[in-house]
């Protein structure tokens, strides 16, 4: 198995009816733009992995939107866009200047620019998001998306 940046933790809700297992991993992928290669086998080594096969994998995944279509090699959906995709909260990154609510991190030297590094995914099912009753128990379904710290103060 290649070097994956990951932690990998197991979750259960048990209810009346079923117990529901779901694997996480917080990652911290490749960085840069030329990175792009190298998270693409991080990615594809943690979801091959048959010790961990996360169902959920979020964190720095330092992509960019070029490499929106390659998660899909994965069967991995978005869950920012499978909630809507709210341009509100798009960006998890920003240096722009905001005046009085400029980034305090930053000088100002810095280029000033916003992206979505930080990512959350979830494992489909056949390219499809999991709609079919699996052995771990009920599907998985993204309900809905919240970016908390919004603000680059």
């Amino acid at each position: 198995l290649m070097e994956v940046p990951a932690v990998v933790a197991e979750l259960s809700c048990n209810t009346t009816e079923t117990t529901r297992k779901v694997r996480v991993a917080s990652v911290h992928l490749a960085p840069g733009k030329e990175g792009w290669r190298r998270r693409y086998e991080q990615l594809e080594a943690l979801v091959a992995s048959s010790v961990s096969k996360p169902e959920i994998i979020a964190g720095d995944t330092n992509m960019r939107m070029l490499e929106d279509d390659a998660i899909r090699d994965f069967g991995l959906i978005d869950i920012w866009k499978a909630s809507g995709a709210d341009p509100a909260t798009n960006h998890t990154w920003d240096t722009i200047d905001h005046g009085a609510h400029f980034n305090k991190y930053y000088g100002d030297g810095t280029r000033q620019y916003t992206a979505r590094y930080d990512r959350m995914h979830y494992v489909s099912s056949g390219g499809r998001p999991m709609e079919a009753r699996t052995k771990r128990g009920p599907p998985l379904e993204a309900r809905s998306f919240e970016l908390i710290a919004n603000h680059p103060w």
